[in-house]
């Protein structure tokens, strides 16, 4: 399988089958990851101006039909994953993937809340990157507990078989 991680999860990794539909991705299992929880990135609020975020989704999605409008009434998480990450959400009258949306904002991660406070709009992230495959902050407090890197990979990835590869009979080319 590939050695797919991110930095901290929301405190449950992803489940690759509900993120990556029709993708071979049974090996991305939703596992529990509390650790996470007390990490100095698991909570991080990004804020903007209603202008400044105006601006930048104007940038990214020009042609979402954005009006003068308030932007709380314009900017809504259509669908979350069983983890509370944004699968999609509308962009005025655009529907974009929650990752993307995450990367083109600078969001730590699609886990969020939209909060509209004191002239700003907030962003409440949980996590940091996408929450699919180990968790590095996971694994490294369970290797700080004394875990090895069998068990650590085993707890990130369940159904995967761990064995040795004898790369001695490779050419080199």
């Amino acid at each position: 399988c590939q050695g797919v991680f991110h930095r901290v999860s929301a405190g449950t990794t992803r489940s690759g089958e509900e993120v990556l539909p029709g993708m071979s991705a049974e090996f991305l299992q939703s596992v529990e990851s509390s650790q996470d929880m007390g990490a100095e990135e698991y909570l991080h609020g990004h804020y903007f101006t209603e202008e400044e975020l105006r601006e930048r989704l104007k940038k990214y999605y020009p042609s979402s039909g954005l009006s003068e409008e308030s932007l709380e009434f314009q900017l809504e998480p259509e669908q979350r994953d069983t983890q509370g990450y944004i699968l999609t959400v509308r962009v005025g009258n655009q529907e974009v993937s929650g990752e993307e949306f995450r990367v083109n904002l600078g969001l730590s991660s699609s886990n969020f809340v939209i909060q509209h406070m004191d002239g700003e709009i907030r962003f409440l992230c949980k996590g940091l990157g996408h929450g699919l495959g180990l968790s590095q902050y996971g694994a490294n407090e369970m290797a700080k507990k004394g875990k090895n890197y069998q068990q650590i990979l085993l707890t990130y990835f369940p159904d995967v078989t761990l064995r040795s590869i004898d790369f001695s009979n490779l050419a080199i080319l």
